[in-house]
């Protein structure tokens, strides 16, 4: 009962996640054309999504894949439960300042102001749910994580790190030249982006890029994770960063392919984390 449960609600949330994803996405790349272009084809773009993928779901999928989505589904609920544990709190936080009138307007701009500045907060919430989900749901342990020496892939984290740095350098290059300046990231920045890197890469490497490499050829669960990774970092106009962005979930992945070291990934993002910071 409650694997079909999960499986139920696991991939229905897939499928729904990733139809506003693609609907998201097709809207960013069409949004300089017009305002009106993007509130009238958002639920007509979500829809014709959302049947396609369910179509393909029910007749094309097969239990492995069935169970590539549960699980895709399921990281994505926690993403989910996380923005919602986080609206809780700026909403126990803002409500109180209204106790005398209530202004909707105000109240919004209040509220949208709070939920920006709880990024720490917002990450430590989204780890810890990876870590329940992993420990306790999935009754897994710190060693099935693969988080190993990295002697047998330190040719290969060399060799990605300085790919990756060229990389940034030449999607960055203009600014690089202009404001480009050493100094040292806060260690606030630190933590935030060693919360980002350990939850996002046991989500992206661990289960979803894992749990693909069983439904589909190892080179295909490579490039569906690094999709669904790119995809989740758009949130603005299509260009040069979300290329860099899929090139990078490329190196990652094929990294945590080699030997499956979930180390590798963890490093090379984290260097990857590390050159705006140092650098800009």
């Amino acid at each position: 009962m409650v694997t079909k449960l999960r499986m139920y609600t696991g991939s229905s949330i897939f499928v729904i996640f990733l139809s506003l994803s693609i609907a998201a996405e097709c809207i960013l790349i069409a949004y300089p054309f017009s305002q009106s272009y993007v509130n009238y084809f958002f639920p007509l773009i979500s829809a014709a999504s959302l049947v396609v993928l369910s179509l393909l779901y029910l007749v094309r999928f097969t239990p492995l894949q069935k169970h590539f989505a549960r699980v895709t589904g399921e990281m994505y609920l926690l993403a989910i439960l996380t923005s919602l544990v986080i609206l809780a709190y700026a909403c126990i936080e803002v409500l109180p300042r209204f106790s005398s009138g209530f202004d909707a307007r105000q109240f919004l701009e209040l509220l949208l102001r709070r939920i920006s500045s709880l990024g720490l907060f917002n990450r430590v919430t989204f780890l810890l749910l990876i870590l329940v989900y992993h420990f306790l749901v999935n009754k897994r342990t710190v060693e099935d994580l693969n988080i190993k020496d990295i002697t047998h892939d330190i040719e290969y984290v060399v060799v990605a790190a300085i790919g990756l740095f060229c990389l940034f350098g030449l999607i960055n290059f203009s600014d690089l030249i202009e404001e480009g300046t050493f100094h040292l990231p806060s260690f606030e920045n630190l933590v935030n982006f060693f919360l980002v890197i350990l939850a996002e890469e046991i989500m992206y490497r661990y289960y979803i890029q894992g749990a693909a490499s069983e439904a589909f050829s190892k080179y295909r669960a490579l490039f569906i994770a690094s999709l669904l990774f790119a995809l989740a970092h758009f949130g603005r106009p299509f260009g040069m960063y979300h290329i860099h962005v899929f090139i990078s979930s490329l190196v990652f992945g094929y990294g945590y392919m080699r030997n499956q070291n979930l180390a590798v990934p963890l490093i090379l993002h984290g260097l990857t984390l590390l050159f705006p910071m140092v650098l800009l």
